[in-house]
């Protein structure tokens, strides 16, 4: 797998070539298979007779009157030996021939012309060619999206075996066809089903979250492929060595596979216990259910007749690719965001409800009238009731019963369907907001903001919010009138750049024409629509104030993909009526508010940006360490704090993108996601990745965060440093007695997704008694003096050397006060400075 790493064009072309071999492969297979004409039984050799086993239900030989136990001597008046020769007449003939055989019955010999069958395909090989299509489809859309990705390429191709092995899953012998095709698909088709077993283990520990956080020893790999391998041949060809036949023969095989696939979960955690990720047990709970219904899927395809009404249930099999389809796009696997329109998804899912729907009540048509029920029924006679057993009735009279029995049932069953269909049209429509609302509730939530006294920022979110929820619309803005238009204070999902909406006078004079005649308009009827077609807006609510116009309310389209009703424009039309009123309520508090407001604001983030850094620094065995952060202003985005572990502590700094109050908000939030990153006790290559992710995923990202982390493990003399963008690690050498920067590469927390991971780098160093490491922010090294020259991170060096002999808190103190010497100008920026002084002993 890793040769093709730096090789995506070759990877992609060696899988669709096999994809297109495979496909081309079992198209013929399929094409042989279904072209063999069927009398629709199934016979074997019992005390050498070619005696019929089973009979389809209504097909081409129970038609003809053929049953169960019906010897077969001879076909179109030629002797039959055995099953074989039974088989060449089938072969030789076609759709639509009458095959004459003649059979013995309770030892009379009778001819009975049998009309073979246009087409043969039992439904449990149809559902195995669309579960396999499914997967061949999802596992080259996943291959092909993302071939420079390890764990996609291993799950392309396991998919692709698995496709393999159950487009050719039913075996024509040479006996059949004796040509070299069927002879290599004869000793291909059994090392299909354990390569699919081998390579699905392999894709499982990394799929869809890697199980183990170090790699896998490579006896153990080895024996993920060598022990499915060993068993499937050796107890494929056990029950030949020891006379096995029938049913028991394919068995054996397969639950020795299913048991070697419990051996290797028992030897991996066994050897890797305490290795397993924090995270998998809950990612990979959808992937354990998929695993049980493929095994579900494969044992009905070994045990079910044939002959049986039962291959309905082998249409399961189709689960496994939606299933996984739906575990990638949900879990945003192989970084792969797939989106569905949920007006394209709710008319699948409503059409795949009826047509689920309508089977039932087909099968229930099929099968209920076939049912031999011998029930108690009421008797009345002209002096008594009587429970008498359907059987025990004249067949005239039980016929009766029967009839309404069946009237009866039909009646229930029709009931039943009804309200299953009716109870899962509802959910979807809750789901997918199709539904009505409740406009009485809506009126009373908007009437509300004329009542509420609060700023514009809260006003525009509970009215962002309210549209959202009561109308189901996929975006939503709230804008103020600025000096060169509007600003959007508040966007819900919306594709605004930079929050501004720049009108000149003409479309200023456009918009406030048409909102004199309706507060609600839709972006259609306006001569500038081409604008906010751009941003996906389809209508508009103004708000005008003395013939100014204040507020714009921009709305996208619905969540169902449906047009906006007159419901909907009255209930935009009360809601402008409401934003006016709240809007001139505020401005009679407008003074007093904003002080308040703000006064609150600093006091808030004050305490939030105390309580993020650690008020007490714990101590650790032979580490000393010290640590202050100085704020430029009252609230900073600077952070420092101690993640301390059983045997090893790490330090982490960091330095967000701003200053003041937002930067203050945005650091809270971050230290919250990395506490809970933390709890897991990942690596700090596995924070740093997680905490971008998740950046990403859950914050507005207006800014972006430097980090640097340093972890010191007690047992040894290893120091681990990796940075985000953020400054260089200083080092003192005690045994040199000198200073170096480690410089390992990364980029900032919040900028990158995808190249992130890519990029990180980590640095081990090995520390002796006496090492010092310092981490600073960009406020130490920036810091300038009266010529504009920069303290500089040599200034930092310098200083560290100076003092290396001190305490953590001494070479600290020293720092900051070097700085505040040099520094003849008002600090612009926030510092932060955090020292660690080792006293571990080295081995050496």
């Amino acid at each position: 797998m890793t040769h093709f790493d730096n090789r995506p064009a070759l990877a992609r072309f060696v899988f669709l070539a096999s994809t297109v071999l495979v496909l081309a492969y079992s198209a013929l297979w399929l094409y042989r298979y279904a072209s063999i004409a069927t009398d629709e039984n199934l016979y074997d050799d019992i005390n050498g007779r070619v005696t019929i086993i089973s009979i389809t239900p209504d097909g081409a030989s129970d038609r003809a009157g053929l049953m169960v136990g019906d010897s077969i001597i001879a076909i179109n008046g030629n002797p039959v030996g055995n099953k074989f020769e039974a088989n060449r007449y089938l072969i030789e003939g076609s759709g639509g021939n009458v095959l004459r055989y003649t059979i013995v019955r309770e030892g009379e010999t009778r001819e009975l012309p049998v009309v073979v069958a246009e087409f043969g395909l039992p439904l449990q090989y149809l559902a195995a060619i669309l579960t396999a299509l499914f997967l061949l489809a999802l596992a080259a859309f996943v291959f092909v999206r993302r071939t420079s990705h390890r764990v996609a390429r291993l799950f392309g191709w396991a998919n692709l075996v698995f496709g393999f092995a159950l487009l050719v899953h039913r075996s024509i012998s040479v006996y059949h066809y004796p040509d070299a095709l069927t002879a290599v698909a004869m000793y291909m088709h059994p090392l299909l089903w354990p390569t699919a077993v081998a390579l699905y283990l392999h894709l499982l520990l990394d799929f869809p979250v890697a199980r183990y956080v170090r790699p896998v020893p490579l006896q153990l790999m080895t024996a993920l492929y060598v022990i499915p391998y060993t068993v499937f041949i050796v107890l494929l060809l056990l029950p030949a060595m020891l006379g096995i036949k029938g049913m028991y023969s394919i068995l054996l095989p397969v639950f020795g596979l299913i048991a070697s696939v419990f051996v290797l979960q028992y030897l991996f955690r066994r050897r890797m216990k305490n290795l397993e990720a924090t995270d998998y047990r809950t990612r990979s709970r959808p992937v354990h259910i998929l695993l049980i219904v493929t095994m579900l899927f494969i044992v009905l395809l070994l045990l079910v007749p044939l002959t049986s009404y039962w291959q309905f249930v082998s249409m399961i099999g189709v689960l496994i690719p939606a299933g996984l389809f739906l575990v990638i796009a949900r879990q945003r696997l192989f970084d792969l965001y797939i989106v569905l329109r949920r007006r394209s998804l709710y008319s699948v899912l409503h059409v795949a409800l009826s047509a689920v729907t309508a089977f039932l009540l087909a099968a229930s048509l099929v099968l209920v009238p076939r049912q031999q029920l011998d029930l108690p029924v009421l008797n009345v006679t002209g002096g008594q009731v009587e429970v008498l057993r359907l059987s025990s009735l004249s067949q005239d009279r039980r016929a009766v019963f029967e009839r309404r029995l069946t009237f009866v049932a039909g009646a229930l069953l029709l009931a039943v369907l009804y309200w299953l269909y009716r109870s899962g049209r509802k959910v979807l429509d809750q789901r997918f907001y199709r539904g009505s609302l409740d406009y009485k509730h809506a009126l009373t939530t908007f009437s509300n903001l004329s009542h509420s006294h609060m700023d514009t920022l809260a006003l525009g979110r509970e009215a962002v919010s309210g549209v959202v929820k009561l109308l189901h619309v996929r975006g939503a803005a709230f804008a103020l009138r600025s000096s060169a238009g509007f600003v959007a204070h508040v966007a819900h999902h919306l594709r605004l750049k930079d929050d501004a909406l720049d009108f000149d006078d003409a479309t200023m004079e456009i918009l406030k024409t048409a909102f004199e005649k309706s507060p609600v308009v839709a972006t259609d009827n306006l001569s500038i629509r081409e604008r906010f077609d751009e941003l996906g807006v389809e209508f508009l609510v103004g708000v005008q104030i003395e013939q100014h116009l204040e507020i714009l309310l921009l709305l996208s389209e619905k969540e169902s993909d449906t047009n906006y009703s007159r419901e909907d424009v009255e209930l935009l039309e009360n809601l402008a009526i409401n934003l006016a009123d709240a809007l001139l309520t505020m401005r009679f508090y407008d003074s007093a508010r904003e002080k308040e407001r703000l006064r609150k604001e600093l006091e808030i983030a004050r305490h939030i940006q105390m309580q993020s850094l650690p008020t007490v620094l714990p101590e650790f065995p032979g580490i000393d360490v010290a640590a202050e952060s100085i704020p430029a202003y009252e609230v900073g985005g600077d952070f420092y704090d101690v993640l301390p572990r059983h045997d090893s502590a790490m330090f982490v700094v960091g330095d967000v993108s701003g200053k003041g109050t937002s930067a203050a908000m945005y650091l809270a939030r971050l230290q919250g996601i990395l506490k809970t990153i933390e709890s897991f006790q990942p690596t700090p290559w596995e924070l740093f990745t997680r905490l971008n992710t998740l950046i990403f995923d859950h914050i507005e990202r207006k800014s972006f965060v430097t980090l640097a982390a340093l972890k010191i493990d007690f047992l040894s003399s290893d120091v681990r440093f990796l940075r985000a963008g953020h400054l260089p690690l200083v080092h003192y050498n005690a045994l040199a007695r000198e200073a170096s920067l480690y410089q390992p590469a990364g980029m900032a927390i919040g900028l990158d997704p995808h190249g992130f991971p890519e990029i990180l780098a980590e640095e081990v160093i090995f520390s002796r008694a006496g090492d010092v490491f310092v981490l600073v922010s960009d406020g130490v090294t920036e810091a300038a003096n009266a010529e504009g020259t920069h303290f500089g991170i040599e200034g930092v060096m310098d200083c560290v050397v100076a003092n290396a002999t001190g305490s953590a808190e001494e070479i600290q103190c020293a720092i900051i006060s070097a700085v505040s010497r040099y520094c003849t100008t008002e600090q612009e920026d926030d510092m932060t400075v955090l020292v660690v002084k080792c006293s571990i002993r080295s081995d050496g």
